[in-house]
C-alpha cells in the first residue's frame, strides 16, 4: 500500500507582468502525472484553456515554481 503524495497545484504558464503566480490548491496522489489529473477532477482549471496545471510535490516547495514566459517584446 502506497501513501499518497502532497502536490501544490500552479499553473504550468505564467508571464511575470501578471503578478506573483497563484496557487491553485492541493491534491495528494502517488505522482506528478495523477496529481495533474486529480487537480482537472477538483475543477482547479478547466481543460483545454491556455495553461493547464502544474503539480509541485510539496516536500520539495521552498516556493512557487520558477515563472516560464515567452521571450514577447512589451
Amino acid at each position: 500500500m502506497s501513501s499518497k503524495n502532497k502536490y501544490h497545484i500552479y499553473p504550468d504558464y505564467w508571464l511575470p507582468k501578471w503578478g506573483e503566480m497563484p496557487y491553485l490548491g492541493t491534491v495528494y496522489a502517488d505522482d506528478e502525472f495523477e496529481a495533474t489529473r486529480r487537480a482537472y477532477d477538483k475543477g482547479f482549471l478547466p481543460v483545454n484553456i491556455t495553461f493547464g496545471p502544474k503539480a509541485v510535490r510539496v516536500d520539495q516547495v521552498t516556493r512557487p515554481p520558477l515563472q516560464r514566459h515567452r521571450n514577447y517584446r512589451n
